[in-house]
């Protein structure tokens, strides 16, 4: 990889502007992977286009921090803005435009249709957004501080037990060891899914409902596991509701999930024979997937982890 970049570091807002328009990408990539609606996929096109101005936002208000070029940071329309980030790119001969920008272009005349015509865009025109935002954003991030836009924010998350959950997916990943790699990130998915709700809603109901279902009856330990069976769905649902998680991107990622190993009660993996083979792509997806969760989480909880504090007020629910 080429050494120079247009920048010596990544300050701490401007990681800040890189996170988000990675968790936006991440967002717009779960709505273009889950199966959508006619809603969903302009929501993914509008996701897309957001997360590519922001990296080039973040690129224009280090330009104006740091380079001797004056450069308007909130420059206003899309164009003006290539251009100015283009002249920063020029500015030490590290690129004659902005990367991608024919891509980056067509995305927007996308978003435009949507957003100001009515125009649903197709399931085509979503896929191909998200090949050239992806591509745009990361070499843009690449010539600009020389670090990967789609690399894994574990440090971001709070929880040390997910944090360590995540290192495991990224060892394993590493090791070649994909299946291993789904095991340890359904892991640190539901360890803040779990641990987060109950900290936000209470513990799982652990009342005895079987009084509910006339214990006197045959089919009475039928009906009791279906009363559980609705509590929790609707524990779960309130959960996702609460954390500001997508219920059918929720689903897709449960149904992938399914065959990844599961963690036992020593906190490992149980590993069995015939174990599905996973694409690295969708492995890297995952990653993606669970950090921009978990992060969502503490956003409204102050701790995933067991007995945790309840935050915002919402121990009063």
């Amino acid at each position: 990889m080429n050494s120079r970049t247009l920048f010596s570091e990544v300050n701490e807002r401007t990681s800040r502007r890189l996170r988000v328009a990675r968790q936006a990408f991440t967002s717009a990539e779960a709505l273009a992977a889950a199966g959508m609606t006619d809603a969903d996929r302009v929501s993914a096109i509008v996701g897309f286009d957001f997360a590519a101005e922001t990296v080039i936002r973040a690129v224009l208000f280090d330009a104006a921090r740091y380079l001797d070029a004056k450069v308007d940071p909130k420059v206003q329309g899309f164009r003006p803005m290539l251009e100015a980030a283009a002249e920063a790119f020029r500015s030490d001969s590290l690129a004659t435009d902005v990367p991608g920008r024919p891509g980056l272009e067509h995305v927007r005349n996308i978003r435009n249709a949507a957003q100001h015509e009515a125009r649903i865009p197709t399931l085509v025109e979503v896929h191909e957004s998200r090949i050239y935002t992806k591509d745009a954003a990361t070499e843009a991030v690449r010539l600009a501080w020389g670090v990967d836009f789609l690399a894994a924010d574990i440090q971001a998350v709070r929880s040390a037990i997910v944090r360590g959950y995540l290192n495991s997916a990224v060892a394993s990943e590493d090791a070649g060891d994909l299946a291993g790699a789904m095991g340890w990130l359904h892991a640190a998915f539901e360890h803040g899914l779990t641990h987060g709700g109950e900290n936000l809603v209470g513990p799982p109901i652990k009342a005895d409902v079987l009084a509910l279902a006339e214990p006197g009856r045959v089919d009475a330990r039928g009906i009791l596991a279906d009363l559980q069976t609705s509590f929790r769905r609707l524990q779960v649902l309130g959960r996702l509701t609460a954390f500001g998680i997508n219920v059918p991107t929720y689903l897709h990622w449960q149904r992938i999930f399914a065959g990844a190993p599961p963690l036992n009660f020593n906190g490992e993996l149980s590993r069995y024979d015939g174990e599905r083979d996973w694409p690295k792509q969708e492995v890297d997806r995952a990653m993606a997937y669970v950090i921009d969760a978990v992060l969502r989480m503490e956003q409204v909880v102050d701790d995933v982890d067991p007995g945790g504090f309840r935050h915002g007020g919402f121990d009063k629910l």
